[in-house]
């Protein structure tokens, strides 16, 4: 991997960018396809296919990517500490424990939506001239989750060894095939959202065979290596789980946002979606940063460097203030022209453009979360971001939705919810952080635990 970022030495800020470069590329590459493979849908396969795909069976599909990320992200933490360590026995029992554990993952997702996929449809209340399809093109899409999960991981245990290009390049051409088999099934076959789903299992899958053979012959692994080591998976789990189960829990409260703002009528959905949109750009550079701040600090801990660990942190919520802050100026002034770039109704871009010069404001307030939740996890805290997450974020958001947001029904009291749950959340990392800083300075036991 001659591409690898030396993250154990050199200037702490400059660290950070480099391992950050290539995840906001990824990310704005990400949001590119998802865009494209909507116009394809919507264009080829109308407003119904539109429907199955974004609906119901979309928001099933994030729980599934929820826990998914949660235990790649345990995965590359793991493995980052091990290349931080420059063990190499421990780095090999990672890797072939996280490939097992990503493909036994996906494999049980799989099976839990081909059995349960119909009902999954019903209690959510799939229109009946809708649910069949739904549900059918829900079970053949989770057919995708097993190669999903081994080129995710693959790609996040690249990065956790301070790899940038490979993983890079890997992804952007990942999503460009998705998009010309979009093409090819979806607007020439004319097979609607079933050649969506055909179009998802073929590019994870080719992306799968490439990545995961690759990876495996950079590391000098055989097929039969792969088997899962006792006490790695146990550590991989103890921070996968609660990332996961963390992951789940935005997604549910998402959903409850979603269906107040519905209570609103159709201009307001309208407008939200625009929002969310824009807004969406916010997060994938923060992201990025989490990212980066795991593979760093994941690193450094490793290799017992606590006094670089600390600095980092002290970067990284600097470097987030400055994204924060730069982002929230930027759609602040630029509201009007980036909400018109949506739409053309008044009403729906006067809306929008409330929203974005009110939500954004605020992200100062989340700046300190996204670094700390990944600094917390390089120091074996999992669980604990777990509950801060549950108590004082997703708990804040439907407590403030149930008793104040919806008796004063407007996008103004739901909206509210997201810098509350902000400040607050920021203002119990902090605290914890600086309660566990202390106790963090002896570098880890030469085993994972």
């Amino acid at each position: 991997m001659r591409n690898r970022v030396d993250v154990l030495h050199g200037p702490i800020l400059e660290t950070l960018l480099l391992l950050m470069a290539p995840l906001l590329v990824c990310g704005l590459f990400q949001e590119l396809y998802t865009v494209a493979d909507g116009i394809i849908v919507g264009r080829f396969a109308g407003s119904t296919g539109l429907a199955i795909i974004g609906g119901s069976a979309n928001n099933l599909i994030s729980l599934f990517t929820g826990p998914a990320t949660g235990l790649i992200t345990g995965a590359m933490f793991i493995a980052a500490f091990c290349f931080g360590r420059n063990d190499t026995a421990q780095t090999r029992d990672c890797i072939c424990t996280s490939l097992v554990l990503a493909a036994a993952f996906g494999l049980l997702i799989m099976v839990l939506y081909w059995l349960l996929g119909t009902p999954m449809m019903v209690f959510l209340r799939v229109p009946e001239d809708v649910l069949a399809r739904s549900a059918a093109f829900l079970k053949l899409y989770a057919v995708g989750f097993l190669p999903y999960c081994l080129y995710e991981m693959t790609i996040n245990l690249m990065r956790a060894s301070g790899e940038s290009r490979q993983p890079t390049i890997f992804l952007i051409l990942s999503f460009l095939i998705n998009i010309l088999l979009d093409l090819v099934f979806v607007g020439w076959l004319h097979m609607e959202e079933t050649g969506a789903a055909w179009a998802y299992i073929l590019t994870q899958s080719i992306s799968a065979w490439i990545t995961v053979r690759m990876f495996m012959d950079q590391m000098d692994l055989k097929l039969e290596d792969l088997r899962p080591h006792r006490r790695t998976l146990k550590s991989i789990l103890k921070v996968g789980i609660p990332a996961g189960a963390s992951s789940m829990l935005y997604t549910l409260t998402n959903m409850l946002m979603q269906s107040s703002i519905n209570l609103l009528g159709s201009t307001t959905i309208a407008s939200y979606v625009i929002f969310n949109k824009i807004d969406n750009l916010y997060w994938i550079v923060m992201a990025g940063l989490g990212l980066a701040v795991t593979t760093f600090c994941g690193q450094c801990y490793g290799a017992g460097l606590m006094d670089r660990f600390h600095k980092g942190v002290k970067v990284s919520l600097w470097a987030a203030a400055g994204i924060s802050a730069a982002s929230s100026a930027l759609l602040y002034f630029g509201a009007d022209f980036l909400a018109g770039l949506f739409s053309r109704d008044a009403e729906i871009i006067a809306i929008a453009r409330g929203m974005l010069q009110f939500v954004p404001l605020y992200y100062l307030a989340y700046s300190v979360t996204e670094p700390l939740f990944a600094v917390l996890r390089a120091l074996n805290r999992s669980s604990e971001t777990f509950w801060i997450t549950l108590v004082f974020v997703c708990g804040t958001r439907v407590a403030w939705i149930l008793f104040y947001g919806l008796p004063h029904l407007s996008w103004h009291s739901i909206l509210a919810s997201y810098p509350i749950s902000w400040a607050i959340a920021s203002l119990v990392f902090v605290l914890y952080y600086r309660h566990l800083k202390d106790k963090a300075g002896d570098p880890p036991d030469a085993k994972l635990s």
